[in-house]
Protein backbone atom coordinates (compact mmCIF):
# COMPACT_ATOMS: atom_id res chain seq x y z
CA UNK A 1 0.00 0.00 0.00
CA UNK A 2 2.76 2.63 0.68
CA UNK A 3 4.33 1.91 -3.45
CA UNK A 4 0.98 2.39 -4.08
CA UNK A 5 0.71 6.15 -1.78
CA UNK A 6 3.59 6.53 -3.01
CA UNK A 7 2.83 6.45 -6.86
CA UNK A 8 -0.25 9.10 -6.65
CA UNK A 9 2.52 11.64 -6.90
CA UNK A 10 2.71 11.01 -10.60
CA UNK A 11 -1.07 12.59 -10.32
CA UNK A 12 -0.77 16.10 -9.57
CA UNK A 13 -3.78 18.78 -9.28
CA UNK A 14 -3.84 19.65 -12.93
CA UNK A 15 -5.42 23.28 -13.93
CA UNK A 16 -5.97 24.18 -10.29
CA UNK A 17 -8.75 21.23 -10.25
CA UNK A 18 -8.46 18.68 -7.22
CA UNK A 19 -9.86 15.40 -7.15
CA UNK A 20 -13.65 15.88 -6.24
CA UNK A 21 -13.73 18.24 -8.94
CA UNK A 22 -12.52 15.80 -11.62
CA UNK A 23 -15.32 13.50 -9.95
CA UNK A 24 -17.73 15.95 -10.64
CA UNK A 25 -16.63 16.89 -13.81
CA UNK A 26 -16.82 13.24 -14.82
CA UNK A 27 -20.12 12.54 -13.58
CA UNK A 28 -21.65 15.81 -15.77
CA UNK A 29 -19.73 14.40 -18.35
CA UNK A 30 -20.93 11.04 -18.29
CA UNK A 31 -24.47 12.06 -17.82
CA UNK A 32 -24.37 14.94 -20.58
CA UNK A 33 -23.02 11.98 -23.08
CA UNK A 34 -26.54 10.33 -22.30
CA UNK A 35 -28.35 13.62 -22.28
CA UNK A 36 -29.41 13.19 -18.74
CA UNK A 37 -30.17 17.14 -17.23
CA UNK A 38 -27.92 17.01 -13.63
CA UNK A 39 -29.21 19.10 -11.13
CA UNK A 40 -27.43 20.50 -7.38
CA UNK A 41 -29.41 17.81 -5.33
CA UNK A 42 -27.90 14.97 -7.74
CA UNK A 43 -24.32 16.10 -7.18
CA UNK A 44 -24.77 16.14 -3.85
CA UNK A 45 -26.29 12.92 -3.66
CA UNK A 46 -23.84 10.99 -5.90
CA UNK A 47 -20.99 12.69 -4.04
CA UNK A 48 -23.09 11.75 -0.40
CA UNK A 49 -23.11 15.77 0.68
CA UNK A 50 -25.05 18.00 1.73
CA UNK A 51 -26.74 20.36 -1.13
CA UNK A 52 -24.80 23.31 0.62
CA UNK A 53 -21.61 21.38 -0.21
CA UNK A 54 -22.61 20.31 -3.38
CA UNK A 55 -23.46 24.27 -4.07
CA UNK A 56 -19.91 25.52 -2.40
CA UNK A 57 -18.14 22.83 -5.14
CA UNK A 58 -20.03 23.67 -7.55
CA UNK A 59 -19.32 27.65 -7.17
CA UNK A 60 -15.85 27.04 -7.51
CA UNK A 61 -15.96 24.58 -10.31
CA UNK A 62 -18.37 27.86 -12.13
CA UNK A 63 -15.50 29.84 -10.45
CA UNK A 64 -13.14 28.74 -12.73
CA UNK A 65 -15.40 28.86 -16.33
CA UNK A 66 -15.69 24.71 -15.87
CA UNK A 67 -19.33 25.08 -15.27
CA UNK A 68 -22.28 26.90 -15.93
CA UNK A 69 -25.51 26.69 -13.41
CA UNK A 70 -29.36 27.43 -15.27
CA UNK A 71 -32.76 26.91 -14.93
CA UNK A 72 -35.34 25.81 -17.04
CA UNK A 73 -38.29 27.63 -18.12
CA UNK A 74 -40.96 25.65 -16.87
CA UNK A 75 -39.23 24.97 -12.81
CA UNK A 76 -37.56 28.03 -11.74
CA UNK A 77 -36.74 26.16 -8.66
CA UNK A 78 -34.16 23.83 -9.88
CA UNK A 79 -30.74 24.41 -10.38
CA UNK A 80 -29.12 22.34 -13.42
CA UNK A 81 -25.29 22.34 -14.19
CA UNK A 82 -23.72 22.08 -17.00
CA UNK A 83 -20.34 21.58 -18.26
CA UNK A 84 -18.69 24.56 -20.69
CA UNK A 85 -16.82 24.18 -23.15
CA UNK A 86 -13.50 24.15 -21.91
CA UNK A 87 -14.72 21.93 -19.16
CA UNK A 88 -15.29 19.30 -21.94
CA UNK A 89 -12.15 19.85 -23.50
CA UNK A 90 -10.07 19.22 -20.43
CA UNK A 91 -12.32 16.06 -19.29
CA UNK A 92 -11.43 14.33 -23.53
CA UNK A 93 -7.67 15.60 -22.55
CA UNK A 94 -7.76 13.23 -18.95
CA UNK A 95 -10.00 10.27 -20.60
CA UNK A 96 -7.06 10.53 -23.89
CA UNK A 97 -4.50 10.60 -20.69
CA UNK A 98 -6.27 7.60 -19.35
CA UNK A 99 -6.03 5.38 -21.83
CA UNK A 100 -2.29 5.96 -22.81
CA UNK A 101 -1.55 4.99 -18.89
CA UNK A 102 -3.79 1.62 -19.57
CA UNK A 103 -2.05 0.32 -22.90
CA UNK A 104 1.73 1.57 -21.25
CA UNK A 105 0.76 -0.27 -17.99
CA UNK A 106 -0.96 -3.39 -20.16
CA UNK A 107 2.66 -3.37 -21.79
CA UNK A 108 5.24 -2.97 -18.50
CA UNK A 109 2.77 -5.65 -16.81
CA UNK A 110 2.74 -8.01 -20.49
CA UNK A 111 0.52 -11.44 -19.70
CA UNK A 112 0.34 -10.52 -16.17
CA UNK A 113 -2.41 -8.13 -17.00
CA UNK A 114 -4.78 -10.30 -17.86
CA UNK A 115 -4.55 -12.38 -14.81
CA UNK A 116 -4.91 -9.04 -12.63
CA UNK A 117 -8.00 -7.88 -14.53
CA UNK A 118 -9.26 -11.57 -13.56
CA UNK A 119 -8.47 -10.77 -9.61
CA UNK A 120 -9.34 -7.42 -9.87
CA UNK A 121 -13.24 -8.21 -11.01
CA UNK A 122 -13.23 -10.97 -8.55
CA UNK A 123 -12.21 -8.56 -5.75
CA UNK A 124 -14.60 -5.81 -7.06
CA UNK A 125 -17.74 -8.07 -6.98
CA UNK A 126 -16.64 -9.63 -3.34
CA UNK A 127 -16.15 -6.16 -2.05
CA UNK A 128 -19.68 -5.25 -3.57
CA UNK A 129 -21.31 -7.85 -2.26
CA UNK A 130 -20.10 -7.25 1.40
CA UNK A 131 -20.63 -3.81 0.88
CA UNK A 132 -24.38 -4.71 -0.05
CA UNK A 133 -24.60 -7.57 3.12
CA UNK A 134 -23.40 -4.49 5.29
CA UNK A 135 -26.05 -1.91 4.10
CA UNK A 136 -28.76 -4.82 4.20
CA UNK A 137 -27.77 -4.97 7.99
CA UNK A 138 -26.59 -8.82 7.19
CA UNK A 139 -22.94 -10.34 7.92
Amino acid sequence: MERFNSSIKYFPKRNGINYTETLIMTGLAISEESGKMICVSDVAQHLRVTKSAASQMLEKLEEKGLIRKYRKENNKKTVYVKLTDEALKQCDERKRKLSDMIDMLSKEMGDDMEEFLRLNNKFIGALENVCNKLCDGRT
